[in-house]
C-alpha cells in the first residue's frame, strides 16, 4: 500500500478548483502559503493535510546503542 503524496493531493485539488488562486479562495488558505508549498518552500500545515483528507504520521527510529 502507497501513502498518498501532499503535494500530488494538493495539485489535484488545485487542478480540480481550476487555478491556485481559486483553490486558496475556496480553502480559506493564504495565496502566498499555497504557492510556498507548491515550491516546496514550506511543509504543509495539519490544517492543511486534514483538509486534503490526510494526517500526518510521524514514525521515529529507536536508537541503535
Amino acid at each position: 500500500m502507497t501513502q498518498p503524496d501532499p503535494l500530488t493531493e494538493l495539485r489535484a485539488a488545485i487542478e480540480a478548483a481550476g487555478t491556485q488562486t481559486r483553490f486558496a479562495e475556496d480553502s480559506g488558505f493564504p495565496q502566498s502559503y499555497i504557492s510556498a508549498v507548491m515550491r516546496e518552500e514550506r511543509p504543509p500545515s495539519d490544517k492543511l493535510l486534514s483538509y486534503l483528507g490526510l494526517k500526518r504520521i510521524v514514525i521515529r527510529a529507536e536508537d541503535a546503542a
